[in-house]
């Protein structure tokens, strides 16, 4: 089996590429791609060979190791901020001895200068810091940073009197999260992106957006986008830098790449 940790859309493309570069060529080796919540592939949007399965469950470590166990090989296309399921994928490949390979979508911020107006933060923290002084009292602050790290910005950002406009997924578990932080019904959209420099821009000057915060999740996160429609606006946009690792076995950002060692992992 080639298991591929995933929950973005990055996983699914994996996955059909090796299904169609080498899983044909190869009859007897499945593919497993999981996904974090049963939103991450609708039941009926599958579409997929019969060699590909599609786990919708969150990961216990005790889960992720028993599908390493029967991996010829583990690709961890897991999202770039997703931390927590990296380090133990990559702890559990080396206890298990299994053939671990990391892809990610290329870093925005790596590839390119930035315009004067994009503004690069080393954490959540430092991000937060960072708008606080680029606004004043009841200015809004856009976040397109996800949930996990929801609650620092609300805290901080909600006790030095600034407004928010919060974008997440469209789920259940998102919107939620986003309540229970304490984020106002009215300062919520719920859209799943990345959406068109058109449509950003018009979020921006709708709700009066005074400086817009979003992760380095590559052009598949439509930061290019944030660029443009914030450059458009005139307002700073932050980039929260990628969290640092060390993967000693390196990192693949092309697919291609990833294919190439697949094939001789399986094959040695």
């Amino acid at each position: 089996m080639i298991l591929i940790l995933g929950g973005t859309s990055d996983s699914v493309s994996l996955a059909r590429l090796l299904h169609k570069t080498l899983i044909e060529k190869i009859p007897a080796m499945r593919i497993t791609v999981t996904g974090a919540t049963k939103w991450f592939i609708p039941e009926q949007n599958n579409n997929f060979p019969a060699e590909i399965h599609v786990l919708r469950e969150q990961l216990s470590p005790e889960r992720l190791s028993e599908l390493i166990i029967k991996s010829r090989v583990v690709i961890d296309a897991t999202h770039p901020f997703a931390c927590g399921i990296t380090s133990a994928a990559v702890n559990a490949c080396g206890e298990l001895q299994v053939p671990y390979i990391r892809y990610e979508r290329p870093s925005f911020v790596q590839s390119i200068g930035m315009p004067l107006h994009v503004h690069t933060a080393k954490s959540h923290t430092d991000a937060c810091s960072k708008a606080l002084e680029l606004t004043k009292k009841n200015q809004v602050i856009g976040l397109t940073i996800g949930t996990r790290s929801l609650s620092l910005y609300v805290q901080r950002l909600k006790e030095m009197s600034r407004m928010l406009m919060v974008r997440v997924l469209p789920v259940p578990e998102s919107v939620s999260a986003a309540l229970e932080c304490g984020v106002p019904m009215n300062e919520i959209i719920a859209m799943k992106g990345p959406v068109s420099t058109t449509l950003e821009t018009a979020f921006l000057k709708h709700w009066n957006v005074s400086v817009l915060i979003t992760k380095d999740s590559g052009s598949a996160g439509g930061v290019s986008e944030k660029i443009a429609a914030t450059e458009a606006v005139g307002i700073p946009l932050i980039i929260v830098e990628r969290p640092r690792a060390d993967y000693s076995v390196g990192i693949e950002t092309t697919f291609e790449g990833v294919a190439a060692r697949v094939r001789a992992a399986v094959r040695g």
